[in-house]
């Protein structure tokens, strides 16, 4: 299988203040990140809230630029593109952000919502481009007469489900999906990922998933990406996360998923302002195992067995 997307060594930290115009020094939110996506695969991304997941997912999208590392997309170097290379990237990249109410402009039709991204980048005729968007409506179950109302009149599936539309239409390679079910209903959550799980099978998609729910992100994801405090700790098969993880904070993911039994793990300790300031493996703080060696040095990201590799001195 080909590789599609290939991240390497990816960073970027942003400023602390601590009054007004005083540094107090930074905050990694990405740091050194590898990866890589093929095609028609679906990584699931999977972390607690402000592990940097999104942060990673901007630098991917280049809606920010990173302080080091590189990014390649369908053989693009994407932090060096410009003109048509750039127009390439952005076409074969799209999102669904986590927000489907901040996600649309409430002043314009939904016609017009999901046709900007064809007429912008001219891939077909005005006709086709209109009968285009009545197609993508009913492929992600909606009806193709609801083109002329405005956001305000859909629920928060529905928006999400337009969003879905608005990303498939200009037929992009990958799609990175933030969190796009975290803030609707569970049983509405359950409609768009299989709405998503679908889509990826017609239409040969790779995808990106992110979320803080392990099941959601295991029962969509071929392999899975562990990220803690801007960190790759453990990144597996979906199947094998499950059934061997090999990480302590994956241990406290799994712990924290309802459906499945803590199999008597040990439990972390919970998370400190000042854990951020440890100067060896970020999880030393809250680790039930952890080593002398934790305290100084940051593990790797190392193979352990074929195609799990785990950030863990144990």
């Amino acid at each position: 299988m080909a590789e599609l997307l290939r991240v390497r060594g990816l960073s970027k930290s942003y400023p602390l203040t601590t009054g007004l115009f005083q540094s107090a020094g930074e905050v990694k939110a990405v740091d050194g990140v590898d990866l890589s996506v093929q095609a028609d695969e679906t990584l699931g991304l999977v972390g607690e809230s402000g592990c940097g997941k999104s942060t990673l997912a901007r630098l991917i999208l280049r809606l920010e630029e990173p302080d080091s590392g590189s990014i390649h997309f369908d053989g693009i170097d994407c932090l060096t593109a410009r003109g048509q290379d750039l127009m390439r990237i952005r076409r074969g990249m799209q999102v669904v952000f986590q927000d489907p109410f901040g996600s649309l402009n409430p002043r314009k039709k939904i016609r017009a919502i999901i046709e900007e991204p064809m007429r912008i980048h001219h891939t077909d005729s005005p006709d086709r481009i209109r009968t285009r968007a009545r197609e993508l409506m009913t492929r992600v179950g909606l009806n193709a007469d609801m083109l002329e109302r405005y956001p305000h009149e859909f629920s928060g599936g529905q928006r999400q489900r337009i969003c879905i539309a608005r990303a498939l239409a200009i037929n992009p390679k990958l799609l990175i999906c933030d969190e796009p079910v975290s803030s609707l209903d569970v049983s509405i959550q359950a409609q768009v990922i299989n709405l998503l799980t679908d889509l990826k099978a017609e239409l040969s998609l790779a995808s990106i998933f992110i979320s803080h729910d392990l099941s959601v992100v295991g029962y969509i994801s071929e392999h899975v990406a562990v990220m803690y405090r801007g960190r790759i700790v453990e990144l597996a098969p979906s199947r094998v996360i499950f059934s061997s993880p090999l990480h302590p904070y994956t241990n406290l993911l799994l712990d924290a998923v309802p459906s499945i039994t803590r199999r008597g793990r040990p439990t972390a300790a919970p998370e400190r302002a000042n854990d951020a300031l440890t100067h060896g493996c970020a999880f030393a703080p809250r680790c039930p195992r952890v080593l002398e060696a934790c305290r100084s040095a940051v593990p790797a990201l190392e193979e352990r067995s074929p195609g799990h590799s785990v950030a863990c001195f144990r």
